[in-house]
């Protein structure tokens, strides 16, 4: 099973999940704290603490580069090699951003 990367909602650790495994958000330890908030009817952990909204930057960044990747693709440029490295480097970068969350 392949793995993926992202970050820890609540902590920001790095954690390796399967693609199947969507709602693995959190770290063990995390989970457990949250585990333990809720059978205790308590805000769980990350709701606890000051919320930290997302990089205004990175969500554009984000956001922008799918349109850059459609406007680089090899099929709109006769698959010229310089079409195929740019597309493969705006892959990788929306890739890395998007590793930075579990979220999808």
């Amino acid at each position: 099973m392949e793995a993926i990367e992202c970050r820890c909602r609540d902590c920001g650790k790095m954690l390796s999940r399967g693609i199947d495994e969507y709602y693995k958000t959190r770290c063990i330890d995390c989970w457990k704290l949250y585990k333990a908030a809720r059978k205790q009817n308590r805000p769980p952990f990350n709701e606890t603490r000051q919320s930290s909204a997302p990089d205004p930057t990175v969500t554009e960044l984000y956001g922008l580069l799918g349109g850059l990747i459609r406007l680089a693709h090899p099929d709109k440029h006769g698959n010229s090699k310089l079409s195929n490295e740019a597309t493969a480097w705006l892959l990788e970068k929306r890739r890395e951003v998007k590793g930075n969350s579990c979220s999808q």
